[in-house]
């Protein structure tokens, strides 16, 4: 198909690869030009036509060989365009499969929602030698009335809100990203191992989507006015991404539930979604779905 071709970042027109993304049917911030400079190194993109269709490539370059990864931070990727042909194009699938099996020697790269079965119908029926690994999202349409949402709610998220009327908790507003970064790494850092590369990452991505009016930072106080849970929210293309969240680890109360069910409260009848960017861990992936989340899975191809 000779419309399809492979660029690397330098060389990519951004204002018309930003513009597809701000148009298209499956538009994620993880595809924006600007969110990729952040979250990786080395980054380029397979384009078809005159940016009708994109789909962003993050890799990493070896002696030998070049890496194809899902970076930190960036759920996922694939195909993305403002035209349903395109993205249901089963020729145009297989053109961009083999472009990544030829281009990169091993590593995963992660297919957005919208696409995953399209990709998933091909590998399926095709003899590669690659690997399709099922990864969960959960996501939650804040259209309808707040009642109708709460009525949405699992037993335990209601009896957890219910539990929480007699504490004197507040939400507001974290002004300084470094205070969330210390709060985050204090209570994750002894499970989630991140480097400190990773946590200067966090800062920056936080940092320019505020300053992007894109994001902000909420916190959960207790009456003595200690922060007992903090969570980030990158809102743009009518979706707000729970980027992330963390709650005190000594906390024996569930703050974070009365953050999401604040925000819930405060971002309802909007024809938005909030994604929870979801969880395979089974405990996380339970209380997402407590809230009336449901799942929109997506894939990631292993070479």
């Amino acid at each position: 198909m000779n419309k399809l071709r492979l660029i690397q970042g330098h060389h990519i027109d951004r204002y018309k690869w930003d513009q597809c993304v701000n148009k298209a049917i499956n538009g994620k911030v993880y595809a924006k030009s600007w969110y990729l400079d952040l979250v990786a190194s080395n980054w380029g993109g397979i384009i078809y036509g005159d940016y009708e269709l994109i789909c962003p490539i993050v890799f990493k370059n070896y002696l030998l060989f070049k890496k194809v990864y899902a970076p930190l931070f960036c759920q996922q990727l694939g195909p993305v365009s403002p035209n349903i042909d395109l993205l249901s194009d089963t020729s145009l699938v297989c053109e961009i499969v083999n472009y990544l099996i030829a281009t990169y020697s091993v590593g995963e790269y992660p297919v957005n929602h919208f696409v995953s079965e399209y990709f998933n119908n091909y590998v399926s029926d095709s003899d590669l030698n690659i690997k399709l690994i099922n990864r969960v999202n959960l996501e939650l349409d804040l259209s309808s009335s707040y009642n109708t949402l709460f009525k949405n709610y699992s037993k335990n998220t209601i009896r957890n809100l219910n539990s929480l009327s007699n504490h004197l908790l507040s939400v507001k507003y974290v002004l300084d990203v470094q205070d969330f970064i210390f709060f985050f790494k204090k209570n994750l850092h002894y499970k989630l191992q991140l480097s400190n590369n990773d946590y200067k990452r966090m800062k920056t991505i936080i940092s320019r989507c505020i300053d992007k009016k894109l994001g902000c930072l909420y916190g959960v106080y207790n009456n003595q006015n200690h922060l007992i849970s903090c969570a980030f929210f990158l809102h743009t293309l009518g979706r707000h991404i729970l980027l992330f969240n963390v709650s005190d680890k000594k906390s024996t109360i569930s703050s974070m539930t009365y953050l999401l069910d604040k925000y819930i409260k405060e971002h309802c009848c909007k024809h938005d979604i909030l994604d929870f960017e979801g969880s395979n861990i089974e405990g996380v992936k339970r209380f997402y779905q407590g809230f009336g989340a449901v799942k929109k899975n997506y894939l990631h191809i292993k070479i």
